[in-house]
C-alpha cells in the first residue's frame, strides 16, 4: 500500500545555534495514537507522524539538531520522564496545573474539542454533568482539561470511570458495552468512526471543552533553552498554513493504512 506524501519539502534556513553543543540530539515523547496530533503510521509502526510530530520536525531541522521520537511509551510513563528530564520535550498535550508548574510549557500548535463517544443514542449527552451514574473510561495518565478531570477523576462516586493503558482499545469498550462512554477528541473520533462505517452505531456528545494542544520542554532537559526558538517556528507554521497543511497530510496518512485495528473498515475507506 502506497504511503501518501507526508512532508512538507520546504526550502527552511537552518538557524545558528551558538550552543548547539549542548543540545546535540532532542528525544520527544508522543502519543501512538491521538490523531491527528501525534500517532504511529499503521503500515510502518516505527514512523510516527501528525501535526505535533511533522511541526517538531521541520523546527530541528531548521535549528540544526537531530532529534528522535518515542511514541511507544504509555502515556502515563511519557508525563513522569518530562518531570525527570528522561525525555526532552513532549510533542503535544493538554494543560494542567502541574505541568504547567513543572514543565517549561511551549506555546499552542492546534486545539482538541473533547467529546464523549458513546453508542447508546438515548444517552444524548450534552455536557460534562451529563456524565453522572455513566460508567467512562480514558488512559492512564490522560488529561482532558480542568473542567472535565473535575468530573471524571475517578473520585466522584457518582462519576465512576476506568484507566486503560492501550489508547486503540477505547472504543472497542464501548462497542462491546463494557462502558457507558470513553473521552476522544472530536477529530479522532470521527475519523475513527468514518473508517470503520460506525456512523450509526457510535455517537458524540456537545462538546465538553475546547483544549488548546502544547509542545512543551522538561526543565531538566539540557535542551530547555531552545523553547523560545520553537515557540517562533511554531507561530510562524501557524502564520503562513504550514499547520494546516500538516493537518491535510495527516489525515491522507490516517486513512493510507486502515488495519490500525482488528475491526474490519468499509473498503471505500482503503485508498
Amino acid at each position: 500500500m502506497k504511503v501518501p506524501q507526508l512532508f512538507l519539502f520546504l526550502a527552511l534556513p537552518v538557524i545558528s545555534l551558538a550552543n548547539a553543543r549542548e543540545c546535540d540530539l532532542i528525544r520527544v515523547g508522543c502519543s501512538n495514537s491521538w490523531y491527528p496530533v501525534s500517532f504511529l503510521l499503521p503500515t510502518d509502526k516505527d514512523k510516527a507522524t501528525g501535526i505535533a510530530i511533522e511541526a517538531t520536525r521541520m523546527a530541528a531541522k531548521q535549528l540544526g539538531l537531530s532529534i528522535k521520537f518515542n511514541c511507544v511509551m504509555p502515556w502515563a510513563r511519557v508525563i513522569s520522564a518530562m518531570d525527570t528530564g528522561e525525555i526532552d520535550m513532549l510533542a503535544g498535550h493538554y494543560l494542567t496545573k502541574n505541568r504547567d508548574k513543572n514543565w517549561l510549557v511551549g506555546g499552542t500548535i492546534t486545539s482538541d474539542d473533547v467529546r464523549a463517544v458513546y453508542k447508546r443514542k438515548e444517552l444524548s449527552i450534552h455536557s460534562v454533568t451529563d456524565l453522572k451514574n455513566l460508567h467512562g473510561a480514558k488512559v492512564r495518565g490522560a488529561k482532558n482539561g480542568d473542567i472535565v478531570d473535575k468530573y471524571t477523576s475517578g473520585d466522584l462516586p457518582d462519576y465512576p470511570m476506568s484507566e486503560i493503558v492501550d489508547y486503540d482499545q477505547l472504543l472497542d469498550l464501548v462497542l462491546k458495552g463494557r462502558v457507558d462512554y470513553v473521552l476522544r477528541s472530536k477529530r479522532d473520533a470521527l475519523e475513527y468512526i468514518k473508517m470503520y462505517g460506525l456512523e450509526e452505531t457510535l455517537f458524540l456528545s456537545e462538546s465538553l471543552t475546547v483544549n488548546p494542544v502544547h509542545i512543551s520542554f522538561s526543565k531538566k532537559s539540557p535542551c530547555a533553552h531552545l523553547l523560545g526558538r520553537f515557540n517562533q517556528l511554531f507561530e510562524q507554521y501557524k502564520e503562513t498554513g504550514i499547520v494546516e497543511k500538516l493537518s491535510v497530510n495527516a489525515t491522507q496518512a490516517y486513512w493510507s493504512g486502515a488495519e490500525i485495528s482488528p475491526l474490519q473498515p468499509k473498503k471505500s475507506a482503503i485508498n
